[in-house]
Order: C-alpha cells, then sequence, then structure tokens
C-alpha cells in the first residue's frame, strides 16, 4: 500500500503509524522497497535493472530523483557502454554492434 501512494501522503500515514506503533513503523520501513533503495543495490544487480527499463522511463523515474541516484545510474550506464564499446571493438570484423 504504501508503494504505490504518493509521497507526500505516504510520508503522512507513516508518521501516524510511527507514532501510535513504533514497532509497526519499523517491521513496514524494513519491508518498504522504495526508489531511493536503488541506490543500496549491488552494481551487477544495477546493471541488470537498467536492461529491463525503457530509456524514457529510466529518465522520467531519475527527474526528482536524488543527485547520488542519479550519479549511481550515470556511472552504471557509463560502465555498461565502455564494455559494449570494447567487446565491438573485438567483434567489429564479424558481427554488428551488440550491447
Amino acid at each position: 500500500m504504501f508503494n504505490v501512494m504518493d509521497p507526500a501522503s505516504r510520508e503522512r500515514l507513516f508518521a501516524n503509524v510511527a507514532r501510535e506503533s513504533p514497532d509497526l513503523a519499523s517491521e513496514l520501513q524494513k519491508q518498504m522497497f522504495v526508489f531511493s533503495d536503488i541506490a543500496k543495490l549491488a552494481d551487477k544487480q544495477v546493471r541488470a535493472l537498467l536492461q529491463g527499463i525503457p530509456l524514457p522511463q529510466l529518465a522520467l523515474a531519475l527527474r526528482n530523483a536524488a543527485d547520488e541516484l542519479k550519479t549511481r545510474f550515470l556511472e552504471t550506464c557509463l560502465h555498461e557502454l565502455r564494455a559494449c564499446s570494447r567487446r565491438n571493438r573485438v567483434t567489429r570484423q564479424t558481427a554488428p554492434l551488440r550491447c
């Protein structure tokens, strides 16, 4: 329920739950996965995630994200582009660009 709410409503509801039941609020926090949690993922997990997200949707999602998260995605994208470029140089004679 929390994950589908708009951020302001989520914060208000979560504050109310925390006030009434701190233990429940703590458990909810542990169970929630929010966009900013992506910064905590390993590089390999972020790369796997990037492969499944269309670029326009990623750009929209990152529009209001924290700078730390934007930097994490950009660094991961650059790493993937460099790896793709290296693979392409090796196979340039025999195959088209495939990343």
